[in-house]
């Protein structure tokens, strides 16, 4: 299937792979998945948009739950998890 909204799911991408190679923070990825969530508005894509709201949020609680030396770590699965997502959906 094709993304209806392919430039804010590659540019949401392009975040992800940034974050796993280090070239990006946390805060920078959490920005980049919020922004990608208000972008998908279409009717189709809310099961992603609905992902994207999760994650970030999920993000959020990490951050305020573990050290910070534990919260790269914690976060890194989630970005896997939306990269695979993108990846078996395209």
């Amino acid at each position: 299937m094709k993304w209806i909204y392919p430039k804010v799911i590659n540019e949401l991408k392009n975040g992800c792979t940034s974050f796993l190679s280090g070239n990006i923070n946390i805060k920078e990825i959490q920005s980049i998945i919020y922004n990608a969530e208000h972008q998908i508005a279409s009717l189709e894509e809310n099961w992603f948009r609905e992902l994207l709201f999760l994650a970030e949020n999920e993000i959020e609680l990490i951050q305020y739950t573990f050290n910070n030396e534990e919260i790269t770590a914690n976060v890194i699965p989630i970005i896997e998890s939306i990269l695979n997502k993108i990846e078996n959906y395209s």
